[in-house]
């Protein structure tokens, strides 16, 4: 006689209706519960296609590590202590680089789906609907780390953008600046958009003409993007005081661009960062940026996807961790006014 979900729940002793939950996959169920389930299922070899990719997600230790740029510190840091923390617990973390590339992004994804990684942490995602459309078909776990998507409850690990924006604004604006511009990260990126709105908020709040069309240029996140920029702003003139770049990298690459037309950093232009990477302060300038540890982000991260896996936890949860203003040698008032 053909095995049904009642006898596989005579047989285990557990309900019809937690049954029913492991059959569809639902994460309210206790992992040994599902084991047993399985491993009855199995025995009667009950949808034996259904239980073989359940078990083999329950079973896997494999974690997918989906980054942007393993050159950016910040991104480094974060890797290293979520693979620690997960090589804690027994599982194994597996990066792929994707060079900020959408198509590389969702192309990952569908690796982990395919071969039933436990886990996946995505520390830069693409928000778009076809990242959306890929997260929601996604069964393993989820954690989103530095960026979020706004539409989707799933776990999130990052620092307040909005804050860290406003800071680096109330802080320029405070020093007498009030032609002020803003090289961002890509527009795609939550993160880039909230230091953005945090920033247009401390120029309104301050008084400046600041706007967002005019005073708003985008960049890549890398020494390149602030480098090419930097070009840019020589070539056209720009009477800028202040700039703040939206991280430590492209900071860096502005100020030796700038640096080779003869201008200096801050007596011509004062130019603040974020991140607080090694590329504040291994140069010659040390930059003024906005601080976060990726160490304690890395670990929450891993932590939170290993209470997912092991259905300690059902509920999305977000982490937000408050940002630090570092004043060093990069800042100053603009010409003309006292220092």
């Amino acid at each position: 006689m053909k095995a049904t979900i009642k006898e596989i729940a005579r047989i285990s002793g557990y309900s019809y209706a937690t049954v029913s939950r492991v059959l569809s996959d639902q994460p309210n169920v206790k992992p040994e519960t599902k084991s047993r389930i399985l491993e009855i299922m199995a025995d009667l070899d009950y949808r034996p296609q259904l239980y073989k990719k359940i078990r083999n997600r329950i079973h896997c230790t494999d974690v997918m590590i989906i980054v942007d740029d393993m050159t950016n510190h910040f991104y480094a840091g974060l890797i290293t202590s979520m693979t620690e923390t997960l090589k804690q617990q027994g599982y194994l973390g597996m990066v792929g680089v994707s060079g900020g590339d959408e198509d590389t992004e969702i192309a990952y994804l569908k690796r982990a789906q395919q071969l039933d990684f436990a886990g996946i942490i995505m520390i830069t995602v693409s928000d778009s609907h076809r990242m959306r459309d890929m997260l929601m078909e996604t069964e393993a776990p989820v954690v989103l780390v530095n960026r979020y998507i706004q539409s989707m409850d799933l776990d999130v690990v990052c620092i307040d953008n909005l804050r860290g924006g406003y800071m680096a604004g109330e802080y320029l604006a405070g020093l007498g600046h009030r032609k002020l511009c803003h090289l961002a990260g890509p527009f795609k990126s939550s993160a880039s958009r909230d230091r953005t709105r945090g920033f247009e908020e401390a120029m309104r709040d301050a008084g400046t003409d600041f706007d967002l069309n005019r005073d708003v240029f985008y960049g890549d996140l890398r020494y390149e993007g602030g480098f090419k920029f930097g070009k840019e702003f020589i070539a056209k003139r720009y009477d800028y005081t202040a700039i703040f770049c939206g991280n430590d990298l492209m900071a860096r690459g502005f100020t030796e661009a700038i640096g080779e037309s003869g201008k200096k950093v801050p007596d011509d232009i004062s130019v603040m960062g974020f991140d607080d990477s090694p590329d504040a302060v291994s140069g010659p300038m040390k930059f003024t940026t906005i601080w976060r540890e990726p160490e304690v982000m890395g670990t929450m991260a891993a932590t939170m996807l290993i209470e997912r896996m092991t259905m300690q936890r059902t509920e999305p949860f977000k982490m937000v961790y408050p940002p630090q203003l570092l004043i060093r040698d990069s800042c100053s008032p603009p010409r003309g006014q006292l220092r």
